[in-house]
């Protein structure tokens, strides 16, 4: 095209060479990129592998979809007989297995964990999840760990924050990954990660996370506490279980 004078007779559209070739940084690397890769141009929000994706935080509207799917799937099991035992292997299988892909990737609003619990909780305890039944246990007992008598059904708020800690972990003694980097990059910038504080107009996912790593800290101090001082490696369950006997011991 960069050898075809600018005089050159327009295209249909009414445009000559001389147009595209002035435009060539607006519309040229895009159309290339698109033509080497195979890939669609898009906008944002858009669906991926099943989550929305979009450079905004997402409302409730847009959890909607999670809260729908785990519904539909309780009310096609309320049709069945199925025991109390058979009930609770299902929710801790199926629905947890459905709300811990979301829950890996966002800090869920508490307004759709608490709809997925009790969503939960009344098919627990009384097959139909529109009809409210009063549990013949507590909340306490039904999420401890079946070794120690429980019913060993998660707590979801708990299993979230665990989850996104994760990132939080990362950050402290994974510098050597790329998100890691740019985090420290970006935010960071050799200041200590449990002592820092996001600034006002930081994004309100990096608020979000900033304000997750607080549980894993001393109250009021400026240091990891002792229970994750010199662990290697963190795992989710792992977590899950500190906070939810971090919880268990606050209540």
């Amino acid at each position: 095209m960069f050898s075809i004078p600018n005089v050159k007779s327009p295209r249909p559209d009414g445009y000559n060479s001389g147009f595209y070739k002035s435009s060539w940084s607006i519309i040229g690397p895009l159309q290339k990129c698109l033509q080497i890769t195979g890939f669609q141009e898009g906008s944002l929000p858009f669906g991926y592998l099943g989550v929305p994706i979009t450079a905004r935080r997402l409302g409730t509207l847009e959890y909607r979809e999670l809260v729908d799917k785990i519904m539909l799937r309780v009310k096609g099991w309320a049709t069945r007989i199925i025991s109390f035992i058979g009930r609770a292997v299902l929710i801790n299988s199926v629905l947890f297995g459905m709300f811990n892909y979301w829950a890996s990737i966002f800090i869920l609003p508490q307004e759709v964990v608490d709809k997925i619990t009790k969503i939960c909780r009344n098919y627990l305890w009384g097959a139909n999840p529109d009809t409210k039944k009063i549990p013949y246990i507590s909340c306490q007992v039904t999420c401890t760990p079946k070794k120690v008598g429980g019913l060993g059904i998660k707590n979801l708020t708990l299993w979230n924050q665990a989850s996104i800690a994760k990132l939080v972990w990362d950050i402290a003694n994974k510098k050597d990954s790329l998100w890691a980097r740019w985090v420290h990059g970006r935010y960071l910038k050799n200041k200590n990660w449990w002592g820092y504080i996001p600034a006002q107009d930081n994004s309100w996912y990096w608020k979000k996370l900033c304000a997750m790593k607080n549980k894993f800290k001393v109250s009021d101090a400026e240091k990891i506490h002792k229970d994750w001082e010199g662990v290697k490696h963190y795992t989710v369950k792992a977590g899950y279980i500190w906070l939810l006997d971090k919880h268990e011991r606050k209540d």
